[in-house]
């Protein structure tokens, strides 16, 4: 499989017809990497990339994919600067832009950076190039179009531009104003009607990297594999990477990647999944640093005897996935035979019950169910579904909980109180006598409550912020993808493939979230629409 990340550079259409067989994404950006090897790809070709609106593709991305064996090349834009500076450690660089880069003729990022359009208008370039600016100017000083001084000082010009103003007409102008040689820019602007005179090395380069996949793949020689050191951030982006689904929808995903971004449109059933999957790795990477071996004949603690189903996937996998579940479950019982801290699993049901309103709507509801265990029953009876994914990341939290105390670790007071307050803003708890009335409809007292929210900060700062180096615990060798995990684990896949595959479900789930939310494009962010409101309506 060849993975290519393409925008500006050179029009999707003709790549496609030059290296047909390679699959095309949007240009790279933070954690595309990470996701693309879950797809067990041979080559990767980085072409263009993100820098500016989100974080750019990091070098350890790269090297990560170089020490497992995959051959990773780099030309025009992001790939050259990439490849320049990786190519000690195997990254290919291809083209004149990256060999520029790498002899240092030119060593600034904003000689390749451009604004350009978005998906729709198929990355069309705005502005051009600094290299492309440069390249063209040469040329006009070879044809005797311009003098070397004015190519000197037009370049000047357009360097000290920002690159989002680098516009022939904007520079030009600006040498007018500056007394360069005027006739000569007026004979350069005439020279320049004909496009053919503009030099478009990014897209040269790009060509050039497709035509040597396509005539020369099995010749490219893959990097030997290396002992890759993952440092306290990587861990952080490869598990935020293992918790969410792919940057875009692709016809050439495999189904469960697919279906995991079909999960975005479940709307708050999505945020617990996407939760519980960063609880299931920070539980399967205590269990690994433990060592902790399963047997196969234990029962599931956290399945209350409900017997998941595992779609869409090869055996192998399948019998992967339940190793790890079965690894997580072993933790979770030997962690039920200690007894040094109170508390069980179904605790921290019924406060993700007061946290989520059904505790709530369910004694508004039945006024007769007075004690915990019948309403865990009744919530089961309602919503069988989320009863067990919220079971699921009950087990979770109360062992992340008990090893948290164990440390001794509670929150600072100002942390604790801004949390706090986060809360009561986003539940519509403005005045005391709404606090009040809330702690009253899910029954309690503001010990419990303050206890509800330290608990909350802790499983924040340690799971759902990366801070599992606290519990020693490197997430060391772990590839897994948790979402996908999670979504079969919780019974919730199948409603998600329903929605990729039913367009009326679809819209159904689109306008539910269109008139839930106050503000679209926000909240499609924080679903994983990484394009927003913008990906969300696509």
């Amino acid at each position: 499989m060849i993975i290519i990340f393409l925008g500006p550079s050179l029009a999707l259409e003709d790549a496609q017809r030059i290296l047909p067989q390679a699959h095309f994404l949007p240009p790279v950006q933070s954690g595309d990497i990470l996701r693309v090897l879950r797809v067990n790809p041979k080559i990767i070709g980085i072409i263009d990339g993100y820098f500016e609106n989100v974080s750019a593709v990091w070098h350890k991305e790269i090297l990560y994919a170089l020490s497992k064996g995959v051959r990773v090349m780099g030309c025009s834009s992001m790939g050259a600067l990439r490849a320049s500076e990786l190519a000690a450690y195997g990254m290919i660089p291809v083209g004149k832009i990256a060999q520029d880069y790498l002899s240092g003729i030119v060593n600034d990022d904003d000689e390749v950076a451009l604004l350009h359009g978005t998906n729709p208008s198929g990355y069309v370039g705005v502005t051009e190039a600094l290299f492309n600016i440069r390249a063209t100017l040469e040329s006009a000083c070879q044809n005797n179009i311009i003098t070397r001084n004015t190519f000197d000082c037009i370049l000047t010009v357009a360097k000290n531009l920002h690159y989002r103003e680098r516009l022939w007409q904007k520079i030009l102008r600006l040498a007018h104003e500056e007394d360069i040689d005027r006739a000569q820019i007026t004979v350069l602007e005439q020279w320049l009607e004909n496009p053919d005179n503009k030099s478009d090395v990014k897209r040269n380069d790009a060509i050039l990297l497709l035509k040597t996949l396509s005539s020369s793949t099995d010749k490219i020689a893959a990097t030997e594999p290396f002992t890759f050191n993952r440092s306290a951030f990587f861990r952080a982006l490869q598990r935020n990477t293992a918790c969410r689904p792919f940057s875009s929808y692709q016809p050439w995903l495999p189904l469960p990647e697919k279906v995991a971004l079909a999960a975005r449109y479940l709307d708050q059933p999505y945020i617990l999944i996407r939760r519980l999957a960063y609880l299931l790795a920070a539980c399967y990477s205590v269990a690994k640093q433990r060592k902790i071996e399963p047997s196969d004949e234990e029962s599931f603690v956290f399945m209350d005897e409900h017997e998941f189903e595992v779609h869409d996937c090869i055996p192998v996998e399948r019998t992967r996935f339940l190793k790890r579940m079965q690894i997580i479950n072993a933790l979770l019982k030997q962690e039920q035979q200690t007894t040094d801290l109170p508390g069980r699993a179904q605790d921290y049901l019924l406060l993700l019950m007061r946290l989520s309103q059904d505790y709530s709507n369910i004694k508004n509801k039945y006024p007769t169910v007075n004690n915990e265990d019948l309403f865990l029953n009744q919530f089961k009876q309602n919503e069988p579904k989320k009863y067990q994914l919220m079971l699921c990341m009950a087990h979770g939290w109360w062992f992340i909980e008990r090893c948290a105390l164990r440390l001794g670790l509670q929150p600072d007071f100002d942390i604790l109180e801004d949390y706090a307050n986060q809360f009561r803003f986003s539940n519509q708890l403005k005045t005391m006598e709404q606090m009040q009335q809330w702690l009253s409809d899910n029954d309690l007292d503001l010990n419990s409550y303050q206890y509800l929210m330290s608990a909350n900060v802790r499983l924040k700062f340690l799971v759902f912020e990366n801070n599992l180096d606290v519990l020693s615990c490197s997430l060391e060798g772990d590839d897994n993808n948790w979402l996908l995990d999670a979504l079969w684990l919780s019974g919730f896949y199948e409603e998600a493939k329903a929605v990729l595959n039913d367009p009326l479900k679809l819209a159904k789930q689109k306008t539910h979230i269109k008139n839930k939310a106050s503000n679209l494009e926000e909240y499609a962010l924080f679903l994983d629409f990484v394009g927003g409101e913008q990906d969300f309506m696509r």
